[in-house]
């Protein structure tokens, strides 16, 4: 992809751009991110950029960042989840938005943000830190009858028994069923509402910055209960109804900076395809709402999403695309890469079939006519050289 190829098919409605991958754990594509964030603050008014990160993590280096403060690679990898920030594309992106931050107008800072809940794979982060933040920020401004939070932490007692990897897969060894979880749930509810009889405009950028932090902080909370309480239930959607629980706090992340950024500029998401496709995502015979689903009525033409095709990855043993495939009629037809609008990508790829099976690797998700049907663009990169 060229960036003077894609710059004029951008919708100038557009406050968030998604970018997307169709799998994670190459540098190919969030070195691309890179390049055309850089040209999205230059030369289209940017100002904003959020990952498929965890969004309590974000936080600080975004703090960091914003002052063009340059981290160190200890401070970068724990800006991020899911390992990202132990990636040379994770290291560069940090320094490029400090380096381009020092001596900016604040208007010019470009904000750093994760989206994603607090959670991975193997398990999920307990509600402390979120609470904690929460709490904290509401003592700052002085509001009246506030639980205690000697009682939070006494409800909270031991991490390992919120972040226990056995519980993802087996609901006996998950905390969530306890009467200490419910009544958490409830006082995390009531702190998220005290939050929102609270403004940002208070004492200069901090305080903003410190409410929309709290708020980042209100939704991981209750997000996080919400899904502790799912992991010790044990029915037949289990797996759906937590992945729409993970893609609906994805979204509302998102719908939060959109509404924090309106005011300086858009923002480009970077993220895997099944969260930001407008229509269902799903994963083997799990189907859930995706955050593209849940924000594309919300914010109309201001989402644009960009969907990429991939051709082969070698590092993955990932081949090229067998004839009469989606992938292989795009890349027929942009041997050299490049983005079409998703429009002429239908109409090049019409009665294509989705990639074999066989040949997925774990993670990696094919194009299907549907998948065109629910972006903007599509990116075709006939091979992933990192």
């Amino acid at each position: 992809m060229t960036v003077d190829e894609i710059l004029p098919l951008l919708d100038d409605r557009t406050r968030l751009l998604g970018l997307t991958e169709p799998l994670h754990g190459q540098e190919h594509l969030p070195l691309l991110r890179n390049t055309l964030l850089r040209a999205l603050v230059e030369r289209a008014g940017y100002r904003s950029v959020a990952v498929e990160s965890c969004c309590l993590r974000g936080l600080d280096l975004d703090a960091r960042l914003a002052r063009g403060v340059p981290p160190d690679a200890a401070q970068v990898a724990a800006g991020f989840s899911h390992g990202f920030g132990d990636t040379a594309s994770g290291r560069e992106l940090a320094s490029w938005i400090a380096e381009h931050n020092r001596g900016a107008a604040a208007g010019d800072r470009v904000r750093f943000a994760g989206v994603d809940a607090p959670m991975e794979m193997a398990g999920m982060d307990s509600p402390r830190a979120a609470l904690e933040r929460l709490h904290g920020f509401l003592v700052s401004r002085g509001a009246p009858d506030l639980p205690s939070w000697d009682r939070i932490d006494a409800l909270l007692g031991a991490e390992d028994a919120w972040t226990a990897p056995a519980a993802m897969w087996d609901p006996a060894h998950s905390i969530g069923g306890g009467d200490a979880v419910a009544e958490l749930a409830v006082l995390a509810g009531d702190l998220a509402w005290r939050h929102a009889t609270t403004a940002p405009g208070g004492d200069g950028p901090a305080d903003d910055d410190a409410w929309w932090d709290a708020g980042t902080a209100a939704r991981s909370a209750t997000g996080l209960l919400a899904c502790h309480r799912l992991v010790a239930t044990d029915g037949p959607d289990r797996w759906m109804l937590l992945s729409n629980q993970r893609d609906a706090m994805i979204a509302a992340n998102l719908a939060a900076l959109v509404e924090r950024e309106r005011g300086r500029g858009p923002t480009l998401v970077f993220a895997h395809q099944q969260h930001l496709r407008r229509g269902t995502a799903s994963w083997g015979e799990t189907r859930w709402n995706g955050a593209g689903s849940l924000l594309g009525p919300r914010l109309g033409p201001e989402l644009s999403v960009v969907a990429t095709v991939l051709g082969s990855a070698p590092l993955r043993r990932i081949g090229p695309p067998e004839q009469g495939t989606i992938e292989q009629a795009l890349i027929g037809a942009r041997p050299g890469g490049g983005v079409l609008t998703a429009a002429r990508a239908r109409e090049i790829a019409a009665g294509a079939g989705v990639r074999d099976a066989g040949s997925r690797e774990v993670g990696y998700f094919p194009a299907d006519a549907d998948l065109l049907a629910e972006v903007d663009l599509v990116l075709v990169v006939p091979e992933l050289t990192s």
